[in-house]
């Protein structure tokens, strides 16, 4: 099953790749207020933006699934953009 999230959110600050679900669970459920409760994915990067995090909450339990680059980085949101996407060559 892949996940089809409602609606998608960038976390724009490092974070610590080595937290459990738990820590990812809550810290969307104090910063994202009623946001994780719709089925949305929330995107969190560490600091060489070479990993990415994606935490969703849906019908079926907690899905948190891991991407690592081992070459290159991921794009980052610069301070004042609301916006970011990633192509699939660059996810991939």
């Amino acid at each position: 099953m892949m996940l089809q999230p409602n609606s998608i959110y960038f976390v724009n600050q490092p974070i610590d790749m080595r937290y459990e679900m738990t820590w990812f669970t809550s810290f969307v459920q104090e910063h994202f207020k009623g946001l994780w409760q719709n089925g949305a994915a929330f995107i969190f990067i560490n600091r060489r933006a070479n990993v990415i995090k994606i935490l969703q909450l849906d019908s079926h339990g907690v899905w948190l699934c891991q991407r690592k680059l081992h070459q290159n980085c991921f794009p980052k949101l610069k301070f004042g953009e609301v916006h970011l996407s990633l192509s699939t060559s660059q996810f991939e």
